[in-house]
């Protein structure tokens, strides 16, 4: 029986236009020179797609190729993102700067992360990393760590250390994090194109 074909996840139009469309709102061939230059999160993580189809070729020059597009990600974005992690379409990153993404951890969809965000395993002897649903927004110097799942649009604020569960829709902060309540609604971003002229 033949091995599984794995999906590439640049190619496939439900990883990459997602993304586009959350960093920029647009997704049309303009929109992708646009957020290139414009969008420094929309870079990293089409950067961090072609580096993992490259590792997923499964020779030596794609695992080479794949293992220099992340060594760019790291030097030049200061951003450690796992080429093992599972990482799901619309992943917005608004200010990528020191975020790590460690092996173990599995991302949702629509998810956004801001900078030094860490996810990743609690110790060394101790595997597993964080599970994040769908529509989970992470601030500025969050910990998630361990093997937890945070629920599908929950909220962690800035500096929170999270090392439990986070229930759906929930917003938690602090260290070690506690219930804050209900997340906060999304607010449709403005974007150039909806601004009216003078």
């Amino acid at each position: 029986m033949a091995a599984p074909v794995v999906q590439p996840e640049l190619i496939c139009p439900r990883m990459s236009r997602p993304d586009l469309e959350r960093h920029f709102h647009r997704h049309d061939r303009i929109g992708i020179i646009l957020a290139w230059i414009a969008s420094p999160g929309y870079v990293v993580v089409t950067k961090l797609r072609f580096a993992k189809y490259l590792w997923s070729n499964q020779t030596r020059w794609g695992k080479l190729l794949g293992r220099l597009v992340w060594r760019n990600i790291v030097n030049q974005h200061g951003c450690h993102i796992s080429l093992h992690a599972s990482v799901g379409p619309g992943l917005r990153l608004p200010h990528p700067v020191a975020i790590v993404i460690g092996d173990d951890c599995v991302i949702g969809s629509n998810v956004t992360l801001y900078q030094n965000v860490t996810l990743g395993q609690r110790r060394d002897d101790i595997p597993g990393g964080p599970r994040i649903e769908d529509n989970v927004t992470i601030y500025a110097g969050a910990v998630v760590a361990g093997s937890i799942t945070i629920g599908r649009g929950a909220s962690i604020a800035a500096n929170a250390l999270v090392l439990e569960d986070v229930r759906p829709g929930e917003r938690v902060g602090g260290n070690p994090a506690r219930p804050l309540g209900p997340a906060m609604p999304k607010i449709k971003r403005a974007t150039v194109y909806d601004q009216q002229p003078y």
